[in-house]
């Protein structure tokens, strides 16, 4: 099961999903402008876990934002994949779980995990 968790207003971000050809492949979308929390605050992630139960031990985090994502991702507990596309340093205050460099290796995490 795949699930967006985004920051944002509701209508630009499922514009955008919508647009990229991806949304058949989410089973459900969290934005942030429906739940009143952005990340990194890890209010955020509640609705998810209420819907889904537990996610700290069968869920990965994947973004490309090292302050919203990944930092959202440790504050509620989940795994987290940062997509790095330009090989940027990892900043220590924000270690990720995984870092992927692209879409085949997040993959790659993904079904290894």
């Amino acid at each position: 099961m795949l699930l967006v968790g985004t920051n944002g207003v509701k209508e630009t971000q499922l514009r955008r999903l919508k647009g990229s050809g991806l949304e058949h492949y989410f089973e459900d979308y969290f934005i942030s402008e429906d739940i009143g929390f952005a990340k990194p605050d890890k209010r955020f992630f509640e609705p998810m876990f209420k819907k889904y139960g537990n996610l700290t031990t069968n869920a990965v985090m994947v973004g490309d934002r090292l302050q919203a994502d990944v930092l959202g991702a440790k504050r509620a507990q989940l795994n987290s994949i940062w997509y790095n596309p330009q090989a940027l340093p990892v900043v220590q205050a924000y270690q990720p779980t995984y870092v992927a460099n692209s879409f085949k290796q997040i993959k790659k995490i993904i079904l290894s995990a």
